[in-house]
């Protein structure tokens, strides 16, 4: 990603040199930097907004009055709870029947009457018990958890950085130092180190799932693919290690039938590095930009 940004900028440079510092940053630059930034940046922010969101609407317990003497009596209004709660699915949780929140739509009309029925006025102790108990619920449906584990998003870290977050700041250095500063090429450097930074915190808030999408992920497509995607890794790592403890052998045989063996000691190293960087250079990184946009899509596009 960063090398591509920034080859585009050194071979618009390269080429119009003697007009660059005419034209500086060019249309094609323009066009570039905006498509990465729609793609890579744009789903961070819509994630960072939403969080934010969580965040504001979470529900802040109320505290009980001790001077309010009403015991159990809560008004009509309340009833709309119960309507909301029939809605919601009964599972068996430790032994015991609890119904619990499986979609956002019921999570979000949860907080909009939350939010409704704690604005009525001269509010009881019972109906503040109430509501604490169901802002509670609620919280705790809202409630994020990172789905992979932190060696897991380290090495997601490593990977890119190796492969895209280096390139771009090798231009900036080269650009810099260059007998002639090259203010497009550096820009762009610059630019696509700032995506690549926003792109990894929004990998790490994609694989944050709410706490009621785990109720019903058992059999979800995002488990099954981040399964065969496990899989299919461990696979090509037993892979490399099984070559790199092979030992190979070229076997001669004489004009009198007499047949001996020469190792070849570096070969199943050889295959075994070649597999090791199929995987850190292609696979990986596919596949966690594959999982990352199904992360999006799945803990904040869709509701159910």
């Amino acid at each position: 990603m960063g090398l591509l940004i920034c080859s585009i900028a050194h071979a618009e440079t390269a080429e119009i040199a003697p007009v660059a510092a005419e034209e500086g940053i060019t249309i094609i630059n323009v066009i570039s930097w905006l498509f990465w930034l729609s793609v890579l940046v744009g789903p961070s922010i819509y994630m960072f907004f939403q969080l934010k969101k969580e965040k504001e609407r979470a529900w802040n317990p109320l505290t009980p009055d001790d001077a309010d003497n009403s015991a159990g009596v809560i008004r009509s209004e309340f009833e709309e709870y119960n309507e909301w709660l029939s809605q919601l699915k009964e599972f068996s949780v430790k032994g015991e029947t609890q119904k619990l929140i499986t979609t956002g739509k019921q999570l979000d009309q949860g907080f909009e009457l939350l939010a409704k029925l704690s604005a009525l006025p001269n509010l009881n102790n019972p109906e503040k018990e109430l509501l604490n108990r169901f802002g509670a619920a609620l919280n705790m449906a809202q409630e994020r958890y990172h789905v992979s584990s932190l060696w897991s998003r380290i090495l997601v870290t490593l990977v890119y950085a190796l492969q895209f977050g280096i390139w771009p700041l090798f231009g900036a250095y080269l650009a810099c130092t260059a007998e002639t500063f090259e203010f497009t090429y550096f820009v762009s450097c610059l630019f696509a180190i700032a995506i690549f930074v926003a792109y990894i915190i929004g990998l790490n808030y994609a694989d944050m799932r709410p706490a009621y999408k785990f109720v019903t992920d058992e059999n979800s497509f995002t488990i099954r693919l981040r399964r065969a995607l496990s899989y299919a890794k461990l696979q090509i790592l037993t892979n490399a290690d099984r070559e790199f403890n092979t030992m190979y052998y070229d076997v001669y045989e004489d004009i009198n039938g007499k047949k001996w063996a020469v190792a070849k000691p570096f070969e199943g190293v050889f295959n075994a590095i070649f597999i090791w960087g199929l995987l850190f250079l292609f696979v990986l990184p596919i596949g966690y930009f594959i999982m990352g946009g199904i992360n999006f899509l799945s803990n904040y596009i869709i509701k159910k």
